[in-house]
């Protein structure tokens, strides 16, 4: 474990302790048991969140000590119930853990928090730094791991000895609000929300960029895709995305989506719809099951909008414009999505832009063994051969001679294990690399290439397919030119081979063209797939991440379910750079975010953006039909939250 030190002032001079500018954990690590269970700690300084603010620093430093007094509480409730999970160091009960857990560390069991306020009691806070490297990278989770401590309890190397780890709370979600609370780096969304005036912001387009989004021959694609929707569906989308073309001013527009009027579907399309306009979007979400639900959504519309679309998609589904980012346990990443998750995707390229696993490799194998399968196999069967005049026993030799596979044998063996790598390859390329940056023609000779693939398989295991056959085919220099209109099926053996042998020539060519990555680095490959991708998703939080990458800027930011998110927590996505425009999605009658702390509550700290825009009159798109309900159910909520604005679907009344 590694220490470092820290101030465990147990002064009860509040405004002395909590400095905004110092390290958030350093300054949750100056409190004391006392401190954590004082619900009036912070009370003295913590000020209601107003409707509009004066200033951005005004603005950010509103939400410090509300975050801070919201973490006290987390911990207080940790520390509050009557049963502690109590994980051992010794190995009986391994401690799993992740980065940011505050932890307390004792070198005695605590049966309650009163127990760490016994004199003696030898004990600290901790934080979880880091994990070891050594550790299976698929748990995210450790038991060997280093920590930051509160104070020096007598830990030195070398010492064996065994401490009782008992968890609170993670702290890495509150950590990263702090952080951008203290950024400056893209303050155009935010000097956007401190506007004024925002009920009149339908009357304030720029007068330059006035061309609609479905304007021009994209607007097809646009116009296909809202015929799914219903009318006030399909006006939000349209309206929204018509702020994109604006290059000017930033933009915040609200979609409001009641219970059962089609919020996450909305979103969907309206994210498909960007997806294929190319436009590089961010999509955040306050949880990981509404992003998880989000991510569903839309992998099933790109998957059904390439239902007989061409004989290509049969095969492979190209997804590598989308990328969904976060942590695979808490996602809860099932094998529908796993495809768009960032850490299966830099696995499945590490595996084929490997030297040895990767697609070079993959290509010459193949071209190697049509090319020479004849000589491979006379090769092989002298390497035999000597194997057997090495043995004593001329009945084992010869039983052992019996064994030498014959040329069909060795060849449908050789083609199994070198097309199936091959075969990998090129499905990983088609699926986790955008289409725009393989090029379409390259996508396409790479799908040609698994269908020849196969084909040649199946012609290769016919029963009527012997050595002698093979053995004239293979040894045959002669190209045969091959349409590649041709039905695969009337292929012959001979004609499968040269046209595999000058795809896998165009290929190599073709690919050798891309700036692909190295294989030698991870982190390389997770920022290659953050640049080319045109759609992340991720939480908030996780979005944190993005900041330190170097790579282009989103056109937009849409936030799912943005009523539901605190409005601190929306700073985060806010300050990437580059970033202009953004869509909220949510409905501010709906259950808030969850605030532990009265005081907090009480100041407002739960509050979403979508609510105090909402309550200042900005501008919402609402989405007017309902889908889930039978009337009589819907009429309640509809009058008393939404002002009998909203309408039944016209088959809701079979939901009884």
């Amino acid at each position: 474990m590694e220490g470092v030190s820290s101030s465990t002032s147990t002064s009860t001079n509040k405004k002395k302790r909590a400095w905004p500018k110092d390290d958030f954990i350093d300054l949750v690590f100056s409190w004391s048991i006392e401190n954590i269970f004082d619900d009036t700690l912070y009370e003295n300084q913590v000020e209601k969140i107003p409707e509009s603010f004066e200033s951005v620093e005004h603005y950010l430093g509103s939400f410090f000590f509300l975050l801070l007094e919201e973490t006290r509480a987390d911990i207080a409730a940790s520390l509050e119930v009557d049963y502690w999970r109590h994980i051992f160091s010794d190995g009986k009960e391994p401690y799993r853990t992740l980065p940011g857990d505050i932890v307390i560390i004792s070198d005695a069991k605590p049966e309650t928090a009163s127990d760490l306020q016994r004199l003696g009691w030898n004990w600290t806070f901790a934080s979880v730094t880091n994990i070891s490297d050594n550790e299976n990278d698929d748990l995210n989770a450790s038991t060997n791991f280093k920590v930051k401590v509160a104070r020096d309890i007598g830990i030195y190397k070398g010492v064996q000895k065994s401490f009782y780890i008992v968890f609170l709370i993670n702290s890495i979600p509150n950590k990263r609000v702090w952080n951008a609370l203290g950024m400056r780096n893209n303050l155009d969304i935010i000097e956007k929300v401190l506007c004024s005036g925002h009920a009149k912001q339908r009357e304030n387009k720029c007068d330059v960029c006035s061309t609609s989004i479905n304007d021009g021959p994209a607007g097809e694609v646009v116009n296909s895709l809202l015929t799914t929707l219903n009318v006030s569906q399909a006006n939000a989308i349209l309206t929204s995305l018509d702020t994109l073309k604006c290059c000017h001013k930033p933009s915040i527009e609200l979609i409001w989506g009641p219970p059962g009027t089609g919020k996450t579907k909305t979103t969907s399309v309206m994210l498909f719809i960007l997806l294929r306009m190319k436009y590089r979007t961010l999509t955040c979400a306050p949880t990981n099951v509404a992003i998880t639900q989000v991510a569903s959504r839309l992998v099933k519309l790109v998957r059904e909008s390439l239902k007989n679309h061409s004989a290509e998609m049969d095969i492979v589904c190209p997804l590598g414009d989308i990328l969904l980012v976060g942590n695979k346990d808490r996602l809860k990443v099932g094998h529908y999505i796993e495809e768009i998750y960032l850490d299966y995707r830099v696995d499945r390229l590490v595996e084929c832009l490997g030297p040895l696993t990767g697609w070079k490799h993959c290509i010459s194998s193949m071209s190697g063994f049509l090319e020479d399968c004849v000589s491979q196999y006379h090769i092989y069967v002298e390497n035999e051969l000597i194997k057997l005049k090495e043995l004593a026993d001329q009945e084992e030799a010869q039983k052992e001679k019996a064994k030498i596979s014959s040329l069909i044998d060795f060849a449908r063996s050789r083609f199994n294990s070198t097309a199936s790598s091959l075969r990998r390859c090129m499905f990983v390329f088609c699926t986790h690399l955008p289409v725009c940056f393989i090029q379409e023609e390259n996508f396409e000779r790479m799908v040609r290439l698994i269908s020849l693939l196969d084909c040649l398989e199946g012609m290769l295991f016919k029963e009527n397919v012997g050595s002698k056959e093979l053995e004239e085919l293979f040894s045959s220099q002669q190209t045969i030119e091959v349409s590649s209109e041709a039905v695969l099926d009337e292929f012959s053996l001979r004609c499968l081979r040269s046209q595999c042998l000058g795809l896998l020539k165009d290929v190599r060519q073709s690919l050798g063209k891309l700036s692909l990555p190295s294989a030698m680095s991870k982190e390389s490959i997770k920022e290659f797939c953050f640049q080319v991708a045109y759609l992340v998703l991720c939480t908030a939080s996780s979005s944190y991440k993005l900041h330190s990458l170097d790579i282009k800027p989103f056109d937009l930011l849409v936030v799912d379910e943005a009523a539901q998110l605190k409005e601190c927590e929306s700073v985060i996505p806010f300050q990437l750079q580059g970033l202009t425009h953004t869509v909220l999605v949510g409905d501010e009658c709906q259950l808030p975010a969850t605030v532990k702390s009265r005081v907090s509550e009480e100041a407002g700290f739960g509050r979403s953006l979508f609510e105090r825009l909402s309550s200042l009159g900005h501008f919402k798109h609402l989405l007017n039909i309902q889908y889930r309900m039978h009337p009589s159910i819907s009429q309640f909520p509809n009058s008393s939250f939404y002002h009998n604005q909203i309408h039944d679907a016209p088959d809701s009344k079979k939901y009884g």
